[in-house]
């Protein structure tokens, strides 16, 4: 009978409307800042990965790496039923008096294998709970197992019982998401791909692939009018080389450079060495690979004897002005007479001519087009691998000359340091209109691959609770890729890569309009990408004091000015509207939200009421230590 009213909770027989959700206190809403105490604290001695709790805040759910599901009555720990002892109030601070009403607990099994096999009791085998997702009613939970199950189990009746198993993933279940009909899903998964199951019938509707790394947030985006622009180029870092030649293994770092680079000549008959291979000595011990008393060079000297200064793989590096190579890509694009004459009609292909570099002692004059490996025609660098040692590439009409050729869509510009910013790279893409600005092209450049969300219902009031949208979502990767989804397509709208950050991502969300969105780093800073300015970059970036350590959990509050983000020392209530300056009387744009002091924070969770705020302690099986508490904050408001 349990099974049947489980069941029957996600049917559309008996579930017709959305659940009803509280409403938001008007004052949440238009305050100005928020006054967030500890007043409540239940240790649980393992690390907590994940809590899920009813929207009425009736009962709150926490899963641990101990494989056990714990159910805590919160009305009776609000209103303190039982209070913590002396010894356990120690390490919080002095508002902390209350302990959390532990109701139930029970096991997060893994599914015996063969249906009609008996498990004794003690040989249960136990998962870790990595993700945890409950029906507005608490009839059924949803937990996630470390071999990719999914556990479906009431709550109301028959406590703790596994009614059956989602099986689609092929490691942990690390979230858990519902739909706001709760008729569905979203898994994500440490596969790197994230599942949409309907749960009237048990079986994943979709399956989004190309997550780039172990899924660490999924989040539904807040309902907006605002389309999401479509972003999904991947940032190609350079390193500001101008010469490359990947497809010759590079030769072998030792004293003996010079000697198979000399082999490698003669074999191709561009050098004949008369009096045979140079002789290549040790390095005295004073010197730091150098050959002469001069102990400030770091290399040999040996190649200025054969000729072989500003060759590529030489294991000498030459003064930039009497660079040959350097002063040809300098005349190339520059140059204005002679043979680097560079005409360039705007929209039209341009050929440049070949600048021919002056022999050097012993071997062939090597003819190179330096405009080649820049190609503005796609804004990318392109080699085109010519022989190092004089040849003419495969495929070539000539033999002894290797010409490449520059296609440009517009006027020359001067390349600092070789190569543009990745940034800037991007930018050129696109040329906006007389007087229009960047974004409006990153928008309209492509058509969005889904049509924008619903508008917000008109008579809305700011205590109504805001609605989500049943098809675009956020989900993040612990490699720090952010993508944006559509359940009605297989591809993402827009993936943003991380850039000039580690590429590690363990939380991300909306803002409460649903037009930004905020990642934590592992630097220390939070990301802020607005959907105004086509996420192709962050609009702006939080930094936390030096020493804060990574930012593992962030939750935006409904006044939109609010970020609460927890750091590996502590919690942070950051002002958005305030900018951080270097003045000596600067005001500092966050404020300390007490109660933990040290560990890694897995799950950060506000009520529909905005009057308590939730924060769990563990590593989600990932890396890190942490205080092993569930901490309840009462939040203050101030208008």
């Amino acid at each position: 009978m349990a099974s049947q009213d489980v069941i029957m909770a996600t049917g559309s027989t008996t579930n017709p409307n959305p659940p009803e959700r509280p409403r938001i206190r008007p004052g949440a809403v238009t305050a100005s800042v928020y006054d967030i105490v500890p007043t409540i604290a239940a240790p649980h001695s393992t690390s907590i990965n994940a809590i899920a709790a009813t929207p009425d805040l009736r009962w709150v759910f926490s899963g641990g790496a101990d494989g056990y599901i714990r159910k805590f009555d919160w009305v009776e720990t609000v209103n303190g039923k039982v209070m913590l002892t002396v010894a356990q109030r120690h390490p919080f601070v002095d508002s902390v008096t209350k302990a959390g009403v532990l109701l139930s607990y029970w096991e997060n099994e893994e599914p015996v294998k063969s249906p009609t096999t008996v498990q004794p009791e003690d040989d249960l085998s136990l998962s870790p709970v990595y993700s945890l997702a409950v029906h507005s009613q608490a009839l059924w939970l949803l937990s996630g197992l470390d071999s990719g199950g999914i556990n479906l189990q009431s709550v109301r009746h028959d406590e703790g019982k596994r009614i059956g198993s989602l099986k689609k993933h092929t490691s942990a279940v690390s979230v858990l998401t519902l739909s706001q009909d709760e008729k569905s899903v979203l898994s994500g998964s440490w596969d790197k791909i994230v599942c949409d199951w309907d749960l009237n019938t048990g079986q994943p509707r979709q399956e989004f692939h190309g997550g780039g790394g172990q899924i660490s947030a999924i989040e539904f985006r807040p309902m907006s009018s605002l389309p999401v622009p479509t972003v999904s180029e991947e940032v190609t870092k350079s390193n500001g080389t101008l010469f490359g030649n990947n497809a010759q293994p590079p030769p072998a770092l030792s004293n003996g450079l010079v000697e198979e680079l000399s082999r490698q000549l003669e074999a191709s008959g561009s050098v004949q060495f008369d009096g045979g291979l140079p002789e290549t000595q040790p390095s005295p011990a004073n010197s730091l690979f150098n050959g002469s008393n001069d102990a400030d060079s770091l290399f040999e000297d040996l190649d200025d004897k054969n000729g072989l200064v500003g060759m590529p793989g030489s294991s000498s590096f030459p003064d930039d002005e009497e660079d040959e190579f350097s002063r040809a890509i300098v005349n190339g694009l520059q140059q204005a007479d002679g043979t680097g004459e560079m005409n360039v009609d705007v929209g039209a292909p341009t050929t440049m001519t070949t600048t021919t570099m002056a022999p050097t002692e012993g071997l062939p004059p090597l003819a190179v087009d330096p405009s080649s490996f820049y190609d503005r025609s796609s804004d990318t660098l392109e080699i085109r691998d010519p022989d190092p040692f004089g040849g003419a590439p495969a495929g070539s009409e000539n033999d002894s000359d290797a010409t490449m050729t520059l296609v440009a869509d517009g006027p020359s510009q001067v390349l600092t340091n070789g190569l543009p910013h990745a940034e800037e790279t991007l930018a050129s893409t696109f040329e906006p209109p007389q007087g229009g600005p960047v974004q409006d092209i990153v928008m309209n450049d492509a058509p969005p691959l889904h049509p924008p969300p619903q508008q917000v219902p008109a008579g809305s009031t700011s205590a109504e609770p805001p609605a989500a949208s049943d098809t675009t979502f956020l989900a993040a990767s612990m490699n720090g890729t952010l993508r944006v989804w559509d359940r009605r397509q297989p591809n993402p709208v827009a993936t943003i890569f991380p850039r000039n950050v580690p590429p590690w991502c363990m939380n991300a969300c909306w803002s409460p309009d649903g037009n930004t969105i905020y990642a934590g780093r592992r630097n220390g800073t939070v990301e802020e990408y607005s959907l105004h300015k086509g996420l192709r970059q962050p609009e702006r970036v939080f930094k936390f004091p030096h020493g804060s350590g990574p930012v593992s959990a962030i939750k935006a509050m409904p006044n939109g000015r609010h970020l609460v983000c927890a750091s590996f020392d502590i919690l942070r209530l950051y002002d958005l509207k305030q900018q951080p300056t270097t003045a000596k009387h600067s005001v500092v744009p966050f404020l300390i939200v007490p109660g933990h002091r040290g560990g890694v924070i897995s799950t950060l969770y506000i009520d529909p009421t905005c009057q308590y705020l939730l924060s769990a302690a563990g590593n989600r099986g990932w890396e890190g230590s942490s205080t092993e508490v569930l901490l309840g904050y009462e939040i203050g408001v101030t208008p």
